[in-house]
């Protein structure tokens, strides 16, 4: 609701989206690929992995389906 999506974070999804449109985030992520390699990727999906939202995923998920394996 608007205490989530207030104004401001609908501004900024609106750039991310415009990025994504123009191609500008293209260009950083592949520039940044380049110059680093899979490096910099497998920086960032641990950052991603290592986020509390990815934590808590990942409890409650074990707590819904106890015999899959993550």
């Amino acid at each position: 609701g608007p205490m989530v999506m207030n104004k401001q974070n609908k501004e900024e999804m609106k750039k991310v989206l415009q990025r994504i449109q123009d191609g500008t985030f293209n260009k950083e992520w592949l520039s940044e690929y380049e110059k680093n390699g899979k490096n910099a990727f497998n920086k960032y999906m641990k950052q991603l992995d290592s986020h509390q939202i990815e934590q808590i995923g990942k409890q409650m998920r074990k707590m819904m389906w106890p015999d899959s394996t993550e």
